[in-house]
C-alpha cells in the first residue's frame, strides 16, 4: 500500500545476474550472450498502473533484441516479490517507498528516492536481488471531489477532509486503506 505524503519513484528491480548480463555487448558483429535467453518480466495483476510500467519496459526489453516473457497476473505484491526472490521471474517494477515498507515495516521511508533505493536493495541484496538505478518518473496519489461535494464541505486540500470524512465515501483502488490515519 502505498502511503500518502510520501514520494514514489519507480524503479526496476531485477536478478543480480540479469543486471550483470545487460551489460556491455559481444565482440564485434555477435549477439550478446544474455539475449540468448528469456527475460521473464513480471508483475502483480491486481493493480492496473504495475502492469503498464511492466509493459513498457518489456518493450524496451524487446526492441533491445531480447526475448521476453510476460508474467502480468501475479495477485498481489507477495506473489510476485516470491516469484522474484525464487527465480520464477527476472524483472519487476516496483515502488520504492512500497517496496522498502514491504520488506521492513519499521523502515523509515523518505522522499529521496537513492536513499530509499539504497534502503531496500540492503535488505534485498542478501537474496541475490538488485535495486536498480530509479526511474526519474514519480508517482503521487491525487483526490479528487465532484463540485457540489467540495462546495458543501469547503474541501481545498486532502487535510480538509478529516472534519468531515465521517461522512463522505471514498471510491479507491483496491488495496487502498480506509483508515485516513494509516
Amino acid at each position: 500500500m502505498r502511503r500518502p505524503g510520501l514520494i514514489v519513484a519507480a524503479a526496476i528491480v531485477a536478478a543480480s545476474s540479469l543486471t550483470a548480463g545487460c551489460i556491455g555487448s559481444g565482440p564485434s558483429g555477435t549477439a550478446h550472450p544474455s539475449r540468448a535467453r528469456t527475460i521473464v518480466v513480471g508483475v502483480s495483476g491486481a493493480f492496473a498502473e504495475n502492469q503498464l510500467v511492466a509493459e513498457m519496459y518489456a518493450q524496451v526489453l524487446e526492441h533491445a533484441g531480447y526475448t521476453v516473457d510476460r508474467s502480468f497476473d501475479l495477485r498481489s505484491r507477495e506473489v510476485s516479490q516470491s516469484a522474484l526472490e525464487s527465480g520464477q521471474i527476472d524483472l519487476k517494477p516496483e515502488y520504492l517507498s512500497s517496496l522498502l515498507l514491504f520488506l521492513d515495516a519499521n523502515a523509515e521511508a523518505s522522499s529521496d528516492p537513492t536513499d530509499v533505493a539504497r534502503q531496500a536493495g540492503e535488505r534485498l541484496q542478501p537474496k541475490g536481488i538488485t535495486v536498480l538505478t530509479p526511474s526519474p518518473a514519480q508517482d503521487t496519489n491525487q483526490f479528487a471531489a465532484n463540485g457540489k461535494t467540495a462546495e458543501a464541505f469547503n474541501l481545498t486540500t486532502l487535510s480538509s477532509l478529516a472534519a468531515v470524512a465521517a461522512r463522505l465515501t471514498i471510491g479507491a483502488p483496491p488495496g487502498a486503506r480506509s483508515d485516513p490515519s494509516a
